[in-house]
């Protein structure tokens, strides 16, 4: 944890939900981490019958008035804790919509971006529908953990900070996203909130488990993007020694190709032959394309 003097937000974390587990730590904790600490002890009953509550509420991607109950009982909570919530319709995009919540603190110096979403993978038809009690320690049910149970805890955190007399200090804006699981279109319509929000804030936290390990924080995560790989040049058939695969343009086809090249690595691509187009334009060769043989322009640099 932080010293509050730098107004450790690494307690609005999932590394607040565990100081509880931790009584080794409490001789290290200063007196505001100490009632800070306190106050996520008191905070869990009513915390876990808020999940409860959620879970219970079906909120599939696709059940457009279930992501809107789950956004209003988180919004209720974060207005009860000073925030100004608004539900933002997802018409335009084709989804229920977001929850946003502001709150503006007094002579705050740091602005924070918190960040969640409402619903889950599993529909209303699917058999996974409500929370199960296992043990003492341990329950089961539809985002539970993606991420009902992150919800949760970024209100808790709140909830001890406003408690400690810090979330004053704080500038917070909250975006639930409604379609996390399955995003809305177009793209731009469905994240321009999220987007506008992100350039204010000094730093920002998702709530949703990374590793499984409360103890740890996932600061960057592998992600993929589409693109497109256009080609012109001469009609011909041949084999660069660089290349991994014959492509024939003459043949119309639309065929999955692996493409090698000592600058573009290894790359899976749809050709379609046919027309007289195959130049690639690599970011490695800028200025112009490159001629390789009879497939004239093909960037192999």
């Amino acid at each position: 944890m932080t010293r509050p003097g730098s107004f450790a937000l690494a307690i609005a974390a999932s590394l607040l939900w565990i100081l509880p587990a931790l009584p080794a730590q409490a001789a290290s904790l200063n007196a505001t981490e100490k009632k800070i600490a306190a106050v996520v002890d008191r905070g869990v009953p009513a915390s876990l019958a808020l999940l409860e509550r959620t879970v219970n509420v079906n909120s599939g991607t696709m059940n457009f008035a279930g992501v809107a109950e789950v956004g209003r009982l988180f919004g209720a909570e974060l207005e009860r804790l000073g925030f100004e919530a608004h539900w933002i319709d997802g018409v335009e995009f084709g989804r229920s919509g977001h929850l946003i919540a502001e709150r503006r603190g007094r002579g705050a110096r740091l602005q924070v971006l918190l960040i969640g979403h409402l619903d889950t993978v599993f529909e209303a038809d699917s058999p996974f529908q409500r929370f199960t009690r296992i043990d003492d320690s341990t329950a089961a049910g539809p985002g539970i953990i993606d991420m009902k149970g992150g919800v949760v805890v970024l209100l808790l955190a709140l909830s001890a900070l406003a408690d400690a007399g810090r979330l004053d200090r704080l500038d917070v804006t909250v975006v639930l996203t409604g379609d996390e699981e399955s995003v809305g279109y177009p793209l731009e319509a469905a994240r321009r909130h999220l987007k506008a929000a992100a350039p204010l804030a000094d730093l920002a936290i998702g709530f949703e488990d990374g590793d499984g390990d409360p103890k740890t924080a996932v600061i960057a995560r592998r992600g993929s993007s589409n693109w497109t790989l256009r080609a012109a040049g001469r009609a011909a058939l041949h084999a660069h020694r660089s290349t991994a695969a014959r492509i024939d343009p003459r043949r119309p086809t639309r065929r999955p190709a692996r493409l090698s090249t000592s600058t573009m690595g290894s790359i899976m691509a749809f050709v379609t032959g046919g027309r007289d187009d195959f130049v690639s334009h690599s970011p490695a060769c800028p200025a112009r394309p490159r001629r390789a043989g009879p497939l004239a322009g093909a960037a192999l640099c």
